[in-house]
């Protein structure tokens, strides 16, 4: 029932998710590390399929800050790499703006993504996690060694409560 509900209100047809996890600020700016993220981010989006990816930037706004990371780092592509930022289809940018932790990234990304409606359940879709490599490197061992409580498995297995099949690579 879930799936026939999402199939008929699938508004898109995204095959690809670039998950952009989200750096703390400083002063309501992006830090060195956040903008790495968003320049590796910028050499990516000219190699995909325009028609078929969506990315979501992830990360909330702390007290001291007046922004949400998610914000900044999207502000950060659209002002300084607005050739790349023109590869995102318009409605293809997502802004998961409340989570302040990993954990939180991820939980929010794929509940992000299923009230979109980007995806098709009968496509699956690939996601790629942007972050560095530290980060994604923990988050590798953790899946890797305890997959129960990887966040991958998560948002797997949060996609697939409404029919959505994700494939995470772990590469």
């Amino acid at each position: 029932m879930t799936e026939a509900l999402l199939m008929s209100k699938t508004i898109g047809n995204v095959t690809e998710v670039v998950v952009v996890l989200g750096k703390r600020l400083v002063d309501s700016q992006l830090t060195a590390e956040g903008r790495s993220r968003i320049e590796a981010l910028a050499h990516l989006l000219p190699q995909l399929n325009s028609g078929s990816f969506a990315v979501i930037f992830c990360g909330g706004r702390l007290a001291n800050q007046q922004i949400s990371e998610a914000q900044a780092m999207f502000d950060y592509l659209t002002t300084q790499f607005p050739l790349s930022a023109k590869c995102i289809r318009q409605g293809r940018v997502l802004l998961e703006d409340q989570s302040t932790t990993s954990v939180e990234n991820i939980a929010n990304a794929s509940a992000e993504l299923i009230k979109s409606r980007l995806c098709s359940v009968d496509d699956p879709v690939k996601v790629m996690l942007l972050s560095n490599d530290y980060h994604i490197e923990r988050i590798l061992e953790i899946e890797q060694l305890m997959p129960e409580q990887g966040l991958l498995n998560r948002l797997k297995i949060n996609a697939q409560q409404v029919g959505l099949k994700l494939v995470v690579p772990l590469e």
